[in-house]
């Protein structure tokens, strides 16, 4: 394509652009799939720290924030996949569980 270009400026007086080198390319910003998003994340322990609450409401919790049991596990593969987001929630999980008022004891 140069040449054909050469050759057709050459006959009319023009210059010709020196060749350019190709310019780097730019740097890919590479995102982790394992990332969880902060809703995602959100969501995962608000739903958990529920279902601590009551365990046997466990279909019922999940259908009140718009989950089947497969997307439930797909969300709790996410955060376990990732350290950060793990950390996240065991430590969110720990302070509900603290702050959760005691259940009462059985009467003798």
């Amino acid at each position: 394509m140069l040449g054909l270009l050469t050759v057709l400026l050459g006959g009319c007086g023009a210059p010709v652009p020196p060749e350019q080198p190709n310019p780097p390319p730019e740097p890919l910003t590479v995102f982790s799939e394992t990332t969880v998003q902060g809703s995602e994340l959100e969501l995962a322990i608000t739903v958990a720290a529920a279902l601590q609450r009551a365990p046997e409401r466990h279909g019922e919790v999940l259908l009140e924030h718009g989950l089947t049991s497969e997307r439930w596990e797909t969300i709790l593969v996410n955060v376990a996949s990732d350290p950060e987001a793990s950390q996240a929630y065991a430590a969110a999980l720990d302070a509900a569980a603290s702050t959760a008022p005691a259940e009462p004891s059985p009467s003798p």
